[in-house]
Order: structure tokens, then sequence, then C-alpha cells
């Protein structure tokens, strides 16, 4: 803490004390701006306030009212550190989420990128998967794959665990509430069906711009990997 910052606390606590109107409590804000600006800690700040209030203390008979004054100082002054706090907390979460979201595309591109261990057992399991975890990457509130193979279509829902499946019918339809979806054909280079991926959540909550060009480009690899199950079945 630097001696031109307490002194400065000091003074304009002795203000407000003398005269405790919002113009006089402005400065505990800006001196709590320029305590972030110095790199100055809360405790440090605790410490110049302390001091102020000794200080002051010195010079009123008037404990009440310097206690009550000087408590509104001190809260106003911290303001901006929890501003800051909080800021700092978003953005970490917000890095975090980016992470685990890059996280799990590499291990979808990953799966895809397998080779096929064949049979339809293999094609339903990778269909479970692919639903899940594009569910969890884009947050949807109901993913739905559905999977053509050479020994039939495989189709699975992925649901968020706190809405009951028995309830999915109604889901979209009148009385449900808008849906906005991302829809993705699973199509071979041949143009051969080889099925869909639709995920969908509330109109209110929008899927983010790039969630668009990843489920297409999750269509494209599980297209590829259906297409070397069918010729492993071939050979």
């Amino acid at each position: 803490m630097t001696s031109q910052f307490a002194t400065s606390y000091a003074t304009a606590l002795a203000a407000y004390v003398d005269d405790p109107t919002e113009q006089r409590l402005k400065a505990a804000y800006d001196l709590g701006r320029a305590a972030v600006e110095q790199g100055l800690s809360i405790l440090e700040v605790a410490e110049a306030h302390t001091a102020a209030v000794t200080e002051v203390a010195g010079r009123t008979n008037d404990v009440g009212a310097l206690i009550e004054a000087s408590g509104a100082f001190l809260i106003e002054s911290l303001a901006i550190f929890e501003v800051v706090q909080r800021g700092t907390n978003e953005a970490w979460h917000a890095a975090w989420e980016e992470r685990r979201r890059a996280r799990l595309v590499r291990e979808l591109s990953a799966l895809l990128s397998d080779t096929p261990s064949g049979g339809n057992e293999s094609v339903q399991e990778l269909a479970r998967l692919v639903a899940e975890m594009l569910r969890e990457i884009t947050e949807a509130d109901e993913a739905r794959v559905s999977f053509q193979s050479s020994r039939g279509r495989v189709e699975v829902t992925a649901v968020e665990p706190e809405v009951d499946p028995r309830e999915e019918t109604g889901r979209g339809e009148a009385g449900g509430g808008e849906r906005t979806a991302i829809t993705a054909p699973v199509r071979s280079i041949d143009g051969t069906d080889r099925g869909h991926i639709a995920l969908c959540r509330p109109a209110d909550a929008p899927f983010r711009g790039d969630d668009y060009a990843m489920v297409r480009q999750v269509a494209d690899l599980a297209a590829a990997w259906l297409d070397r199950t069918s010729a492993g079945e071939r050979a």
C-alpha cells in the first residue's frame, strides 16, 4: 500500500464523516478503482481504512456516526473488487467451457476416425456416443441420431438428464414452446443416405454460430465411418 493512497483515503473518509452525502461517498468508489489500478489487495485497503478510522476517531465525539459512515465508506470502496472478481470468475468459467468443448470435439473426432469393429452393435454404440457427446458439446436439450448400416437403421435419442424421456413426445409441439434446431444429413460422398443428426433446444437459448459447422463436420465423419463399416462387412 502506498502512503499516498492511505493519505487520500483518510482525507476522503474524514470529509464523508463530516458530510455524509452521495457526492462524498463517490470518492470511496473512486479510491477502490484506484486501488485496483495500483494492484492493491483488499487487505491493503482494509489497512488504510483502519488507519483512517483511527485518525478520524481522534477528533470526533460522535462514535456512532463515525461507525455508520465509515462502514458505508468501506463497503463502497470495496464494491469495485466484487465487480472485478465476478468478471474474473466469468472469464475463467468461459475459458474452462471452451477447453471442455474443444476436448469433447477432439474425443468425438478421434472416435469417428477409429476403424469400425463391424456389426450392428458397434453402429448402435457409435450412435449413442455421438448423440450424447453432441448434446453435451452444444448443450442441447435433445440429440437424435439415425445411422443406416448395411444391417438396418439404428436410431438413438439423448436428452438432458433433467428431462423425463416420457415427456419428450410433447416437446416442441403446440404448448411446448418455440424450439430451434440443427439438422444435418449423414451422407456418403457418392450421395448414399446414411441417416441424419438433429439437435434442438429452446428458441430463447439459440445454438452458437460454430455449432452448425461442427455438427455438419461430425455428420461427414460419421458417414465415412459407416462407409468403412459397410466395406469391412463386404470384404
